[in-house]
């Protein structure tokens, strides 16, 4: 005989942080959350530098991989791409709508009044 999977009970479902841009007051820095085929990714930009990865949510933890760092040298264009293994820890704050990293609150862009691009 066929035995279905059952899918996930909602209940069940870990709460994840809310997709789009996070800003923290008084830095041009943007950090970014959303889902691509089924993979939490993660995106921070800081300077002329952006990291890309992937997350993972543990107890009220923003685990965080960056893969992959993307910068250039001063007075170049040339973006220079380079693999990385970098692990960081946020801690979620504002129910899944801010993060706490590297010093700083990055709050999700609904609640610092920037709209969706």
């Amino acid at each position: 005989h066929i035995t279905m999977e059952a899918p996930l009970a909602p209940a069940a479902r870990a709460k994840d942080m809310a997709v789009g841009k996070y800003y923290a007051a008084a830095r041009a820095d943007t950090l970014s959350f959303w889902t691509h085929e089924g993979q939490k990714m993660a995106y921070f930009q800081f300077g002329t530098t952006e990291l890309k990865g992937t997350y993972e949510i543990e107890g009220g933890v923003i685990k965080v991989c960056w893969t992959k760092k993307i910068w250039s040298k001063p007075g170049r264009s040339q973006k220079i791409e380079e693999a990385v293994e970098i692990c960081e820890e946020m801690t979620v704050e504002e129910n899944y709508m801010s993060a706490r990293f590297r010093d700083g609150l990055y709050r999700h862009q609904h609640l610092v009044g920037e709209d969706d691009d």
